[in-house]
């Protein structure tokens, strides 16, 4: 095709060094999100391994009623819960890091794009943006970011409820007037 026909899109040319600098940010959001990446994995990893040995225990309760006290079985399943509610916890932080530095890269190529006098980098028609839409961007981090906090939760839960809740319950007189019935009491 002719370049001079009216009607026909001109394409953007770039020029070498705005490419490499394109580039160079794209690859480093590219590294972050592979961080990120292998954070998510390390922790459903280590989610599934503690919650297996939680079950394994908790299963096991009556099973190993000769050969293990059951405070120190409730005792290991607390130990369980608290790890993995760090491990999750740090899983949420580290992800969060990563996030931020992406928002920084992302910051730092706009101050460039302006530095060098391009308010529309021609590389965002061609390539697309350095990040992508923000909608987009930011709506692929709910797993990253909730996911975690999900896991704590449910660990707190379950040491509330499966390890706490027993000892609670011997500590306090409310239960044993429950389970008396009406007018068993004194």
């Amino acid at each position: 095709m002719d370049e001079n026909k009216p009607g026909q899109t001109k394409v953007p040319t770039l020029s070498g060094d705005w490419v490499i600098i394109y580039r160079l940010h794209r690859e480093r959001v590219t590294q972050e999100d592979t961080v990120t990446d292998h954070r998510m994995t390390w922790m459903l990893w280590s989610q599934t391994i503690l919650f297996g040995l939680w079950g394994g225990l908790f299963a096991g309760e009556g099973r190993f009623s000769d050969i293990i006290d059951y405070s120190v079985l409730k005792f290991f399943e607390g130990l369980l819960c608290v790890a993995g509610a760090i491990a999750a916890y740090g899983s949420y932080r580290s992800v969060d890091a990563a996030t931020q530095e992406i928002e920084r890269i992302k910051c730092l190529y706009e101050k460039t794009k302006r530095r060098f006098g391009y308010a529309k980098a021609p590389e965002d028609e061609i390539f697309g943006m350095v990040v992508g839409k923000d909608i987009y961007h930011k709506s692929g981090h709910i797993v990253t970011h909730y996911g975690p906090v999900f896991f704590i939760l449910v660990w707190l839960l379950m040491l509330f409820v499966f390890v706490l809740k027993p000892w609670i319950w011997k500590l306090t007189p409310i239960p044993n007037i429950i389970y008396q019935g009406p007018g068993a009491g004194p």
